[in-house]
């Protein structure tokens, strides 16, 4: 990988439902402006095909990236354990392109690896995501917010604040007070 490359990563499996395909149609949008990065551009899609749709999705998601001629795109499958925490510390940003979430545990596991994000609009982004540490955007906010956030020398602050909060607000915690909420111990 050339030294001076953006790395971009995106980890859940590979689903329509994940968006990783509205992420590879605004790479493509994008790299027919003007205002495409100098720099070499990577992006790592991590994850398996999901059982149902999973495997048209993946050779549509395969489709979408043989389209783009200055971005590369990696399917290295499925992350776990260190391998998973290899590509968060290889990342410089994060992308949570999911059309809907219920909660964020791949957003978590990335902020607490100190990675500003990118995050499409739904509950689940909301429910963990802060402006400190990246962008909630609509899809059409998407890449303006993936080249602010690359261009923005204020990364190691929000990098520093994703980790800070991912490590007070952990996901068992999180779990812990939703079984509270549903068993009426806790006021809704």
């Amino acid at each position: 990988m050339p030294q001076n490359a953006r790395v971009l990563l995106t980890l859940s499996r590979i689903s329509p439902e994940k968006g990783q395909d509205l992420l590879l149609e605004k790479l493509i949008e994008w790299e027919r402006r003007d205002d495409y990065p100098r720099e070499p551009l990577r992006l790592f899609i991590c994850g398996d095909a999901a059982f149902m749709q999973g495997i048209r999705f993946f050779e549509k998601l395969r489709s979408l990236a043989a389209k783009l001629k200055k971005t590369r795109v990696i399917f290295p499958g499925y992350a776990t354990g260190d391998r998973k925490r290899a590509f968060f510390a290889l990342a410089d940003l994060y992308i949570f392109p999911s059309r809907h979430e219920s909660y964020g545990l791949t957003l978590l596991e990335a902020l607490a690896a100190g990675l500003p994000a990118v995050c499409l609009d739904h509950h689940g982004a909301r429910s963990v995501m802060k402006e400190e540490f990246g962008a909630i955007v609509e899809p059409s906010g998407l890449i303006p917010a993936i080249q602010h956030l690359l261009n923005d020398h204020n990364l190691l602050r929000m990098s520093s604040a994703a980790r800070l909060f991912a490590l007070n607000n952990r996901f068992s915690d999180q779990a812990a007070n939703l079984a509270k909420l549903l068993s009426g111990d806790l006021p809704g």
